[in-house]
């Protein structure tokens, strides 16, 4: 078995080359991702609003609450399927900066093990859902539902799958139910198969709830907005240059 420090810097390598602005930091100690406090929530919540006055409370709390989770929930995607290692959820923390966005994450020991792809998916699919739902304690507020929330969730896992295998169909399809069949997310979310530009299968995220980020100034709705028909974001995936 390999050592922890071994398996650590391994992640890194992954984490630095998919996600480089999630920096893992070891011996750093912090409270758990799963239990922010209520001054980084206003932080938070400040930022965003001073931020994208003109997107409104509906931004604000979908916003931040993706902001909150998608750390902790890409990394153990990684880990899971990159490096094979089940990582110490509850020893992980997330790095809060003036700002209070989440920027990196921070392990007290950096003790990490090796497992087989099922157990680190079972592990960590449990271990995330459970953060998930201490976060939402915390975050919650009037207009974003449980469901609505976990659908976020579950966008996020599989928004990171993509990034893990991006040119993978049927296994991808698999995997993202196993996930969240774990988690108890199953139905949240799911895939777009579409045939990009080279006439090649791929998969989008088939989003059930709205970002909002088009209510920024500048922005328009992403490729896969739900609030456009099937039809309209196949084509825009398949007109899109990446």
């Amino acid at each position: 078995m390999l050592k922890s420090a071994t398996l650590l810097s391994r992640l890194k390598d992954e984490v630095n080359e998919l996600i480089p602005e999630c920096a893992i930091q070891v011996g750093s100690e912090s409270p758990a991702w799963n239990n922010i406090n209520a001054v980084n929530v206003e932080r938070l919540r400040n930022y965003l609003s001073r931020q994208y006055p003109e997107a409104g409370a509906r931004y604000w709390r979908t916003s931040g609450w993706r902001l909150l989770i998608w750390q902790p929930i890409y990394l153990a995607v990684i880990a899971a399927h990159k490096c094979q290692v089940i990582l110490p959820l509850n020893e992980m923390g997330q790095d809060f900066p003036p700002s209070g966005v989440p920027s990196g994450v921070l392990f007290g020991c950096g003790q990490i093990e090796n497992g087989q792809i099922n157990d680190c998916i079972q592990q960590m699919a449990e271990g995330l859902i459970h953060g998930c739902h201490d976060v939402y304690a915390r975050w919650q507020g009037p207009g974003l539902t449980q469901k609505s929330a976990n659908c976020v969730i579950a966008d996020c896992v599989l928004s990171a799958l993509l990034l893990v295998y991006p040119e993978q169909v049927d296994a991808v399809e698999d995997l993202g139910d196993q996930w969240l069949t774990t988690m108890g997310l199953l139905g949240s979310a799911s895939f777009i198969r579409y045939e990009n530009r080279m006439g090649e299968t791929r998969l989008a995220l088939n989003k059930k709830n709205c970002c909002f980020k088009y209510l920024c100034h500048g922005r328009v709705p992403c490729d896969v907005c739900p609030r456009q028909t099937m039809d309209v974001r196949i084509q825009r995936l398949s007109e899109a240059l990446t």
